[in-house]
């Protein structure tokens, strides 16, 4: 399965496709383009109570995934490390699952990172498409 490249996204020299809304389209195609389900972006999930618990980089609510591409430059420090667990805390005792991926790993072994996305969702949604089926069948799944 061919992934997009990282240098395809380079439109100008001010444009880098690693930071922001570029670089989160990229693993957005990147998702599309291994036929994975469209994920909703920047997804806001709140507690029971209707308090914000936080937004995540992309989620499948019906399977209470939550995806999150880490970059250094915003989770480099010790308090932004710290909010981060915190967080990821709250999610998972709202029942959501937390997957977390970084530009190295979408850059350089990206089918590794799909294939979590596959297994959970298979687990979670019980999605039956032919990839879950595959994945099944390999025992992957």
């Amino acid at each position: 399965m061919a992934f997009p490249s990282s240098k395809s996204w380079r439109t100008s020299a001010w444009d880098d496709p690693w930071r922001g809304v570029v670089w989160k389209t990229f693993v957005r195609r990147t998702f599309a383009q291994a036929g994975l389900p469209t994920p909703i972006p920047q997804y806001e999930i709140v507690a029971r109570d209707g308090s914000f618990v936080g937004r995540v980089d992309f989620a499948f609510p019906e399977a209470r995934l939550a995806i999150e591409v880490d970059g250094y430059a915003f989770h480099s420090s010790r308090k932004d490390w710290e909010r981060d667990r915190v967080r990821q805390n709250e999610l998972v005792a709202l029942g959501w699952f937390v997957l977390r991926t970084t530009k190295r790993q979408m850059t350089e072994r990206p089918q590794d990172f799909i294939a979590l996305v596959w297994r959970r969702l298979a687990t979670l949604s019980g999605v039956n498409t032919r990839q879950n089926r595959r994945l099944r069948q390999s025992g992957e799944g």
